[in-house]
């Protein structure tokens, strides 16, 4: 005899197409996870390979600002980013020219090439469109008439700029 407790709730039929139906859940997890993968942003460093083999060349060019006594701060407000050059002594450096690559972290293959203009005393600027909040990474290149500086500066740009 048997007894109403002790009746499975789930018929014998049921388990195969249980099993059958977990199997083919996994199986479509995978595939949306492989076309995620594969399609959009990789946010990788482009030419990655290539900049490894060239990195001590790469950290030569930017611990020349660090021996010459070089503070480089920069900033951005209201879609305006401000690098101002100081030396030892916290006078402006009279560099020629700046320019630089900037891009949001999230999205390191969408990088936008950035020409500032000099506006005098160790100061350029330069207009940027900053829309995504969080952190962009700033590769500055500055030249004065004997040296070539390189700088990387992080940028916090926050939800609502003020």
């Amino acid at each position: 005899m048997t007894d109403e407790t002790t009746k499975t709730l789930i018929p014998g039929w049921a388990w195969p197409v249980i099993i059958v139906g977990m199997l083919a859940l996994n199986v479509a997890v995978c595939a949306i996870t492989v076309v995620s993968a594969l399609s959009g942003d990789t946010g990788a460093e482009p030419d990655y390979y290539e900049k490894a083999l060239a990195w001590d060349a790469y950290k030569a060019e930017f611990a020349e600002a660090e021996q010459l006594g070089w503070s480089i701060e920069t900033s951005a407000h209201h879609g305006m980013i401000d690098v101002s050059i100081r030396d030892r002594a916290g006078r402006p450096v009279d560099a020629v020219s700046a320019s630089g690559v900037i891009f949001h972290q999230a999205h390191a293959d969408r990088r936008r090439q950035l020409e500032f203009d000099r506006v005098g005393d160790g100061r350029f600027m330069v207009h940027a469109d900053l829309a995504r909040p969080g952190l962009w990474e700033l590769r500055l290149e500055i030249k004065t008439a004997d040296t070539k500086v390189g700088v990387v500066r992080q940028i916090e740009v926050p939800e609502t700029e003020d």
